[in-house]
């Protein structure tokens, strides 16, 4: 485990870390928002985020006064996080399948965008972990993709899969399997888990759910 580093010729979002945010921050404010909402609404207060990015949510949630520490893989993303960020947020370049915390280190996690870019077995490894370090009744906040419905649902999926193209070969082939077979629907009714999905979001293409941490990962994997 690390902080951050700033290169590293393995970074496979190197070149699209400095233009993400211009891509997706306006698209993706109302989901952060609902996600913010469903924390403060919870009464939480330690909040991992998981394949953070370049922070906007941590950053969002640490300026509504959560307790905030963020993981990604990536260390261009990760550059950005902390180049943008208030002090007081605690960022970590670790795989999210192997996470360093503590068991039930926090009140609750999220996962946004992030499980659609892996294959199913490191999906379910980034769920077990995720649910390892959130304390039992607390929550994982999950924001992924649907399968569109409607006109207009489908032709924003078009400007949609511009940018999951631009993240790479890997994780565009992920991305079209994971919407093709229906997406977080699916996921959620194999996870044997309480869950709420909350409402579909983003231009009808994704939805927000909230899976309660039950203190038994391995119920996922």
């Amino acid at each position: 485990m690390t902080d951050i580093m700033e290169t590293d010729s393995g970074d496979r979002y190197r070149l699209l870390a400095p233009l993400y945010d211009g891509l997706t921050a306006p698209f993706l404010w109302s989901v952060r928002s609902n996600i913010r909402r469903i924390v403060q609404e919870c009464g939480y207060h330690t909040v991992l985020d998981v394949c953070c990015g370049t922070g906007r949510m941590a950053m969002m949630l640490h300026g509504s006064g959560f307790s905030v520490s963020a993981v990604d893989l990536s260390p261009s993303m990760l550059a950005r996080a902390r180049r943008n960020s208030p002090p007081g947020i605690r960022y970590f370049l670790e795989d999210a399948a192997r996470l360093h915390f503590q068991t039930a280190s926090f009140d609750c996690a999220i996962i946004s965008f992030a499980l659609h870019e892996m294959n199913p077995s490191k999906r379910m490894h980034v769920l077990a972990e995720t649910s390892r370090v959130t304390r039992k009744g607390g929550a994982i906040i999950v924001a992924d993709y649907i399968r569109p419905r409607g006109m207009l649902a489908n032709g924003f999926q078009a400007v949609v899969n511009v940018v999951e193209r631009i993240a790479g070969k890997d994780h565009h082939a992920n991305y079209v399997t994971f919407v093709r077979e229906g997406g977080l629907e699916p996921l959620a009714a194999g996870l044997g888990m309480k869950l709420t999905v909350r409402r579909r979001t983003f231009m009808d293409n994704a939805a927000l759910m909230v899976i309660e941490a039950n203190g038994n990962p391995r119920t996922l994997i």
